[in-house]
């Protein structure tokens, strides 16, 4: 119903907060081509970035995006011959953007790990952190990955925690077999330092 997925057809939305200031279909509809491009690139690191914003800013002159399969079968036209070829969905990376900056993603992320860094630099004068506490992140893609991981080896490095496991726990077979969206979770752990 809030448009986060191209399996099943829906309005283009995907605010995870209804009352956010803006949609899906709105930042497709109102972005110029080299904006959507930009986004696409930087939030879904998606190669053919540039052709989808081609593409979607050539359709939306005639009619207006506004569902998730409209979407998806812009960006598999985009990509071509290369669709068939794909072992993800066309359509992935995109949505992946799209979701990134209409729900603020890395910004909510970078405040929580900054609240982190202040909280593990205050355990011992009675933060919301208590010493020895340990934080879990689980991320799914990359751009969610590679902060957690500098944070958790600054503060590992500080002396103000231990990474519990440097390397992040992936899903196994059977739990990709239960929960296939889990195949590209990455779990790290970090323990803050007792007194």
């Amino acid at each position: 119903a809030r448009g986060l997925s191209f399996d099943r057809d829906g309005p283009l939305d995907m605010r995870l907060d209804p009352e956010g200031p803006v949609t899906a279909a709105e930042l497709v509809d109102r972005c110029d081509e080299r904006e959507l491009a930009d986004m696409i690139r930087r939030f879904g690191e998606d190669p053919l970035a540039s052709r989808i914003a081609r593409k979607l800013a050539r359709i939306r002159r005639t009619m207006p995006i506004q569902t998730t399969a409209q979407l998806a079968q812009v960006v598999r036209e985009a990509y071509g011959a290369r669709s068939r070829t794909s072992r993800m969905h066309p359509a992935t990376r995109t949505f992946q953007a799209l979701r990134i900056v209409v729900n603020d993603e890395l910004g909510a992320l970078e405040a929580l790990l900054d609240a982190i860094v202040r909280g593990a630099e205050r355990t011992h004068r009675g933060g919301w952190l208590r010493p020895g506490g340990r934080i879990g992140v689980i991320a799914f893609h990359s751009l969610e990955d590679r902060p957690v991981k500098r944070t958790f080896a600054e503060l590992a490095q500080r002396g103000l925690a231990t990474r519990r496991n440097p390397s992040p726990t992936r899903p196994t077979r059977p739990e990709i077999s239960a929960n296939p969206r889990a195949r590209s979770a990455k779990f790290r752990v970090l323990e803050l330092a007792h007194d």
